[in-house]
């Protein structure tokens, strides 16, 4: 559309996006998801047991180790 040039039907003068999200979801969503419940724990009350289960699966998921290097 761009390289033909032709303003009748198509005249982009802007960019408006409503969804910001500009990533995979899982880098949106599920990589910070412990981070995020290990910061705000006293307002979720989540058991040890739980945010160790949680802690285990987002190392060996490797999101851990994906924060770490990009995340700088």
């Amino acid at each position: 559309m761009y390289k033909r040039n032709d303003t009748t039907l198509f005249n982009p003068k802007g960019l408006m996006i409503y969804d910001p999200s500009i990533s995979y979801d899982v880098v949106q969503r599920q990589i910070p998801a412990y981070p995020y419940i290990e910061y705000f724990a006293p307002l979720f009350g989540l058991n040890e047991s739980f945010m160790a289960d949680m802690r285990e699966r987002h190392n060996s998921c490797g999101y851990a180790a994906f924060l770490n290097e990009n995340l700088v």
